[in-house]
């Protein structure tokens, strides 16, 4: 039974890493877990100090891990994955060694935990990601977190897991056990908004836009009109790149712009239940004035085969595109260090009507930390998240956790929590450090934030990007905003993926990906209507009625 159990639960596991590539590709929050090393009574530990959130195991425990190292890590000299700021801390404060039973590259991790799950051999705490949380519980294969968060979670750590309203606390949560600690992480800082060269605006005495059609107008100026003034046809107009449902230069923001939404699911006050958003009116009429703009000329001939904007951005090619907060660390303090005369400015999205725009964003945790069931200390996945809230967030919080002499730290610890806001209460400290003088509420993080801004002010240019996302006028003030005016439109549906979810979202979306390609490329738009009936046979109808159902029975409780 348990062999058809660990087959079962690889099926899904493949399915979903599909599903989340299609969905999230250039996403990664790439993290893994630990455990611990011994398999007996997971209730069997001796350890007294157990019983105390920050208890220290004594003698000290080895949790086993299998995991990733991240893109880019780097280590201080003598450190490595094994042995580095965040394992010294985890033995010194809490006695937790940990044992990797393997890494792999970031690109393989998802590939060799499948392996691992089919072998049945799982380590103490590793990373999985939405469907992999179900089917491992509902195959028995995980510890019951249930009162080992109560008793040891610290009160930051739990509530850096609230900030998201609880909704990844809920979905963690199966037949009233926590099987997993959601990865919540700020949902706010993916909401959209374009950026547009600000200097080629002047040149070309174009005023600042106040609609998505002077979006498309300036897309077609920005094409036509020279906008660097060289003399050549040389700039693009509206950047895009292959991956429509992307971040930066993805179209979400344009599909916003039109009341529609990608890959999410909206109320319809019809039916007083949910629907996809992929298959409305909205957006149909959307991908409608896509294929004109395309035609045209003003969106990019050649975005289909594009993997990203940075390129053409940092080359003075592209003045405009569809992005995020955090767009100034990548690609435009690149075209800031190549042309110091770039002037690159956030605009909020705009709408194709007198309706205010709603940027979209998804609370669903993108992956947990679990135990197995087998984990003979299941507190110490709490434990390492509490030393994560701590060293970011807490009266010892470091700046060195997060980057250790250039180093990226951060990347060397993998249960941690963000919280739903960490971004944007760097923002609102900072900003009231500006406003009054007074530094006191900074925590290391923000002070940091907060010096270089004032190395920007006073003339330092490779601090372009910190002054533009922290500062009191950064792009994270346009969060705020979007904030305060209750514009963020969130996906409704909040659970784990159903059985169906994993079977047909990867078919699903592929499928719209697809399809609303061809169209923006030249196919007939009533190609619209037959993708919607497509997407309806091959499962959505199905997926809706899962998802109504979660729906309807979340309003009751």
């Amino acid at each position: 039974m348990k062999h058809l159990l660990v087959k079962k639960v690889l099926s899904a596991a493949v399915l979903l890493t599909l599903a989340f590539n299609v969905a999230c590709s250039g996403g990664g929050n790439g993290n893994a877990n630990g455990t611990s090393a011994s398999h007996s009574n997971p209730q069997s530990s001796s350890n007294e100090s157990n019983a105390e959130p920050v208890g220290k195991y004594n003698p000290p425990i080895t949790v086993t891990m299998g995991r990733d190292q991240l893109t880019n890590t780097t280590f201080p000299e003598g450190d490595s994955l094994d042995n580095n700021i965040w394992t010294r801390a985890l033995m010194d404060e809490y006695g937790i060694q940990i044992e990797n039973l393997w890494v792999t590259d970031s690109s393989q991790y998802w590939e060799k935990l499948n392996l691992t799950i089919a072998s049945g051999d799982l380590p103490d705490i590793f990373q999985v990601r939405p469907a992999q949380l179900k089917e491992l519980a509902d195959a028995g294969m995980l510890a019951d977190l249930t009162d080992v968060y109560e008793t040891h979670a610290t009160p930051l750590m739990k509530e850096k897991l609230n900030e998201d309203g609880g909704n990844g606390l809920q979905s963690a949560t199966i037949d009233g056990k926590l099987m997993g600690l959601p990865y919540v992480t700020a949902a706010i800082d993916s909401a959209p908004m374009i950026w547009i060269r600000k200097d080629w605006l002047n040149n070309l005495g174009l005023s600042e836009p106040k609609s998505l059609s002077d979006i498309i107008e300036i897309a077609r100026a920005f094409k036509e009109d020279d906008p660097d003034q060289n003399g050549q046809d040389d700039t693009l107009g509206l950047g895009v790149t292959q991956n429509i449902f992307g971040a930066a230069g993805g179209l979400m923001g344009f599909f916003n712009g039109y009341h529609a939404y990608t890959n999410i699911w909206i109320e319809d006050p019809a039916s007083d239940g949910l629907v996809n958003g992929l298959i409305q009116p909205e957006m149909k009429e959307a991908l409608s004035q896509l294929q004109q703009m395309y035609k045209e000329g003003i969106i990019d001939p050649e975005f289909s085969a594009k993997s990203g904007i940075g390129d053409d951005v940092i080359a003075g090619k592209l003045g405009m595109f569809y992005g995020t907060m955090s767009q100034p660390l990548n690609p435009l303090q690149q075209s800031k260090d190549k042309d110091p005369n770039a002037e690159w400015q956030y605009y909020p999205l705009l709408s194709i009507d007198n309706e205010p725009a709603r940027p979209q964003i998804s609370h669903n945790p993108p992956v947990y930390f679990v135990s197995s069931k087998d984990n003979e200390n299941p507190a110490a996945i709490v434990k390492m998240m509490n030393l994560f809230a701590e060293k970011f967030f807490g009266e010892t919080a470091d700046t060195r956790f997060n980057y250790d002499n250039d180093h990226p730290s951060h990347k060397y610890q993998v249960v941690r929590t963000y919280g739903a806001r960490k971004n944007l209460n760097n923002y609102l400290n900072i900003k009231e450090a500006f406003e009054t003088g007074s530094m006191d509420k900074l925590n290391p993080e923000q002070l940091e934030h907060y010096e270089q801004i004032k190395q920007y002010q006073a003339g330092e240019e490779g601090m372009w990007k910190y002054a533009n996302i922290f500062g009191p006028e950064g792009s994270l003030s346009l969060v705020n905003d979007y904030i305060e005016k209750d514009l963020l439109y969130s996906d409704q549906y909040v659970g784990l993926p159903t059985d169906l979810m994993v079977d047909n979202s990867s078919i699903l979306s592929d499928l719209a990906a697809t399809t609303f390609t061809k169209i923006i490329m030249g196919d007939s738009i009533d190609t619209f209507d037959a993708f919607v009936q497509d997407w309806k046979s091959l499962g959505g109808d199905d997926i809706t009625a899962e998802v109504n159902e979660w729906y309807q029975s979340s309003k009751t409780e």
